[in-house]
């Protein structure tokens, strides 16, 4: 019985978005905004689970 492995070359993700999206303006505090949006986003999440 012969086993093999193999390694196939994959396009990565952040190559196949590049230029897709424009950025104007950074946030001063990347790690603050990442923090700010994750809450909102929970917090919306959490009244779209209690609303139905």
């Amino acid at each position: 019985m012969e086993v093999r492995i193999v390694i196939k070359l994959v396009k990565s993700i952040s190559q196949k978005y590049f230029g897709v999206f424009k950025i104007e303006k950074w946030p001063e505090d990347l790690g603050e905004f990442i923090v700010r949006v994750m809450r909102d986003w929970w917090i919306r999440k959490d009244i779209y689970v209690f609303a139905y």
